[in-house]
């Protein structure tokens, strides 16, 4: 139901900001790849491990390495390294703007890929909300504007 879902909406939107962030301060600073993934994982791990032997429960002493392995590979290298990595290429070839239009359809892939993956079917309002999404992404891609336009490379409007 509904009644606690406002707080994954929440979680999201401070995930979001978190990320414009990011994506704004890789351009501003002009960050290097070896900064990030110093930042990215290595700050992270520093302030997360402590906080997780310390306080959370864990079964990694009985977990096999191989799956260890695995986890650390898919949950720390991919999304924090390669996934950031191709942000930092993004936002330093396109710009902020154009790669948050990318950004935004990440929600839309994510709802597309939960039909086949987890049997999630949207809602009519879901649905809706997708095509708005891509929609407002194409238009704001250039993808709608003419081909033709009346002003010819260097020309200058006529006013009155």
């Amino acid at each position: 139901g509904l009644g606690q879902s406002w707080i994954g909406d929440l979680l999201f939107l401070a995930a979001t900001a978190f990320l414009a962030v990011y994506m704004v301060a890789t351009k501003v600073w002009n960050i290097t790849a070896g900064q990030m993934l110093f930042g990215v994982t290595v700050v992270n791990a520093a302030l997360y491990v402590p906080a997780w032997a310390l306080f959370l429960d864990s079964n990694i002493s009985v977990a096999p390495l191989n799956e260890i392995l695995l986890q650390a590979v898919y949950q720390g290298l991919m999304p924090s390294f390669v996934g950031m990595y191709f942000m930092l290429l993004a936002v330093r070839h396109l710009g902020a703007n154009r790669a948050a239009v990318f950004v935004s359809m990440v929600p839309v892939l994510a709802a597309l890929l939960a039909v086949p993956t987890l049997g999630e079917i949207p809602s009519s309002v879901a649905w809706s909300g997708m095509v708005l999404v891509t929609l407002g992404a194409l238009l704001a891609l250039g993808l709608f504007r003419s081909r033709t336009s009346p002003l010819t490379a260097g020309e200058t409007p006529k006013t009155g």
